[in-house]
């Protein structure tokens, strides 16, 4: 029997079916030259296919697409937290902040349509839809009013955009990968792009993975910063990449994820950070013991009362001598870098306006750089952009209505979402990652503002962090068949 007679009789299954439109496509009209005519033609010389291409091969194949999918996911992820502008010296400035820029916000339409395209091609509507729950809508009715408050709210609108597209670039980077393993390659290929780009820059571009000679932060003269614009961005984005690394070490990749935690530690160290540096640890350590109890509650209750310790120990020294000692034998700079100074004006600004002052209508507006310098300022801070804290700076630009909302969104839907994962084994790991995050940021707000702050890599990985514990609350509630109410 010729080989297309036995194709014919295995009951014209997929296979056949698959082959039928192939040779219909691709066959060559000519028989191969090593072969006559007569031959190709007979019963007893079988036919032999070309190979399939590469490209046809991997758009055919489900498991390829979503390989793909998830290798896409890791090249966006890194660029969006590198920038556009790696190694860019000319965005430095006296702020961490990189200010609007048009290869930024080129790039990031240009990335948002992409990835929009993929989720509605490889990403069921109905999965999607699921996330648009109405605590998000009230999320974004607070942010609206805030920038309707603003002078110029078609600027901020402006802002705002940008910082959505931000939001939505790592919402998708999380839910085009179809499962926790190519979630695990997405998170490996992004930890090690930036890790090997940072150490690599060291050696390469030395001048600009370092800090160089600034009259304005002469301390910082040698410090490593990789592709970030600053020490105090790469310091956070290396602790979060450690804590990558610990998921992939557990998660059944000791030595890969070993080596990436160790690579993402020293660099923490290296930036000279030293509130980083201690967050970190305590993040991890909250988390890791929480599971010695297998208990979640206990790592969200152990998570508060370090967040009250550090609120204490920070904001706390304004208003009492003993906090203050207690935080002045812990460190050398007491004063934070100058925060206190921009925390004490914060404070006083948002007790006189509770409601607040719009979105991006405090800091760096002609109230404050033209403004008198208040007598208790222990130097001239008009020209900051930010507060350097997530807590005040939320009250300030969005009020104590819109704040709240914010922050229960940001870091208590987490948390809550956190401790209904737990019950499932298979996600505990996956939870525990993003829960070490959010411990990691909330930490962190006491010394930094990024909370919908335009592209800001830190507010990237919380939206990642958010939005993956969202996931797996989700995921618990379909497996378990139960009402759980996500929120």
């Amino acid at each position: 029997m010729s080989y297309v007679n036995k194709i014919t009789s295995a009951n014209h299954n997929n296979h056949y079916d698959e082959y039928r439109d192939y040779a219909a496509d691709e066959r060559p009209q000519e028989p191969y030259p090593d072969y006559p005519i007569e031959a190709a033609n007979s019963n007893s010389i079988p036919y032999y296919d070309q190979p399939v291409p590469l490209i046809q091969s991997i758009l055919q194949s489900p498991s390829s697409m979503r390989k793909l999918m998830a290798f896409f996911a890791s090249l966006v992820f890194t660029i969006i937290i590198i920038s556009f502008r790696p190694f860019d010296t000319s965005t430095l400035s006296n702020d961490v902040t990189v200010t609007g820029d048009a290869v930024n916000q080129i790039g990031y339409v240009a990335i948002v349509t992409t990835i929009a395209i993929l989720l509605l091609t490889n990403v069921s509507l109905r999965r999607l839809m699921s996330f648009a729950t109405p605590l998000w809508g009230v999320f974004l009715i607070a942010v609206f009013a805030a920038v309707m408050q603003n002078p110029s709210p078609f600027t901020a609108m402006r802002t705002v955009i940008l910082t959505l597209f931000a939001a939505f670039a790592a919402f998708s980077v999380l839910v085009l990968p179809h499962s926790k393993r190519e979630l695990k390659f997405m998170i490996t290929v992004m930890a090690t792009l930036i890790l090997g780009m940072s150490y690599i820059g060291l050696v390469l571009l030395p001048e600009a993975a370092k800090h160089g000679y600034s009259a304005f932060e002469a301390q910082h003269l040698g410090l490593w910063r990789g592709p970030f614009p600053h020490k105090n961005i790469a310091g956070p984005i290396m602790s979060i990449l450690a804590i990558f690394g610990i998921y992939i070490w557990r998660s059944g990749s000791p030595l890969l994820g070993a080596l990436l935690t160790m690579a993402a530690f020293i660099f923490v160290l290296q930036t000279g950070s030293k509130t980083t540096s201690g967050f970190l640890p305590i993040s991890i350590s909250i988390v890791l013991a929480a599971g010695l109890f297998a208990s979640a509650r206990l790592a969200v209750f152990a998570t508060l009362i370090a967040v009250a310790i550090i609120g204490l120990l920070t904001i706390g020294t304004l208003y009492n001598e003993t906090l203050a000692s207690i935080t002045a034998s812990i460190l050398e700079d007491a004063t934070f870098t100058g925060r206190l100074t921009l925390w004490q004006h914060g404070i006083i600004t948002f007790l006189a306006n509770p409601m607040g002052e719009g979105f991006n209508n405090f800091w760096n507006t002609p109230a404050v750089l033209n403004g008198p310098l208040p007598g208790y300022a222990d130097w001239d801070f008009r020209e900051i952009v930010h507060g350097h804290n997530n807590y005040i700076d939320v009250l300030l630009n969005y009020g104590i209505i819109g704040g709240s909302v914010l922050f229960f969104v940001l870091f208590i839907m987490p948390m809550m979402n956190y401790i209904s994962i737990y019950k499932s084994r298979e996600n505990r790991k996956l939870a525990d990652m993003f829960m070490m995050m959010i411990a990691f940021i909330m930490l962190l707000s006491f010394m930094e503002t990024f909370i919908l702050h335009r592209s800001d890599p830190i507010w990237i990985f919380h939206v990642f962090a958010v939005f993956g514990l969202q996931m797996l609350a989700m995921e618990q509630r379909s497996k378990s068949k139960k009402r759980i109410r996500i929120i």
